[in-house]
């Protein structure tokens, strides 16, 4: 094959780094997988180093694409935001690949690099607008429309899907809070049961009550803190990614 032909793939999840040796057609030559955490981006580095030099002596490699955590700007090469490795937040991951192997680096949110595959050639691909969900160390995701991910920086819009977002979360919360409070009625009816029944009443009632508490607990924290972090992230440059912070 031709130099142009192979690329270094790179996807970073909170645990382990799996990595690839790929063709423009998304055939997979080789596989591989390292250990994500470390105290330096520069330190993970110095673990992928003889790899790489393993690689680079049997394929020709013309560049690295990166898909990471974190809410990536793919013009400056930051990965902004938070996830679960601190060490790849707020420092230029283009520039320090670059300089390490020497080959052009491109980089991109995790969830949105899913999205643009099934878009290229899984399940997307016969359709013109579609939501992926990434369920991994983070909850991520992305929207695709024409074959672009949706980036937004305007209010309404983000809003909107995370004000839908609080309020389905709403619902279930209380679907699951009047199942609980329909057990409780039914562990009351059952107070009224033989005298020697009454010690496991009590125990059941007590259990029963504190899970009523916890439900309560949980729909008033959604209701009331959600929305705010929603009119904060809006005026972001972010993907429509539940905040890019996925893994």
């Amino acid at each position: 094959m031709q130099k142009d032909d192979f690329f270094l793939v790179l996807d970073f999840g909170g645990s382990s780094v799996k990595g690839a040796v790929m063709s423009r057609d998304a055939q997979i030559h080789d596989r591989f997988s390292l250990p994500s955490k470390a105290a330096s981006y520069e330190q993970w580095l110095d673990t992928l180093a003889p790899k790489f030099g393993e690689l680079a002596e049997r394929f020709a490699l013309k560049g690295i694409a990166i898909s990471t955590c974190g809410a990536v700007n793919v013009d400056s090469g930051v990965i902004e935001g938070a996830s679960a490795l601190p060490y790849i937040h707020d420092i230029d991951v283009r520039s320090l690949y670059q300089a390490r192997f020497d080959l052009p680096v491109e980089l991109e949110n995790d969830g949105c690099c899913a999205a643009l595959a099934e878009d290229w050639l899984g399940a997307g691909q016969d359709d013109d607008e579609f939501c992926l969900l990434v369920l991994g160390s983070g909850i991520g995701g992305a929207i695709v429309r024409d074959g672009e991910v949706i980036k937004v920086r305007i209010c309404m819009p983000v809003s909107l899907a995370t004000a839908s977002f609080v309020l389905k979360m709403a619902s279930l919360l209380l679907i699951q809070m009047l199942r609980q409070l329909a057990r409780l009625s039914k562990t009351l009816r059952r107070r009224r049961t033989k005298k020697s029944k009454n010690l496991m009443v009590f125990k059941s009632f007590r259990s029963t009550s504190r899970v009523t508490v916890m439900w309560y607990l949980w729909l008033s924290i959604g209701i009331a803190i959600l929305p705010p972090f929603s009119l904060m992230f809006s005026t972001l440059w972010i993907p429509n990614t539940f905040f890019s912070e996925g893994g």
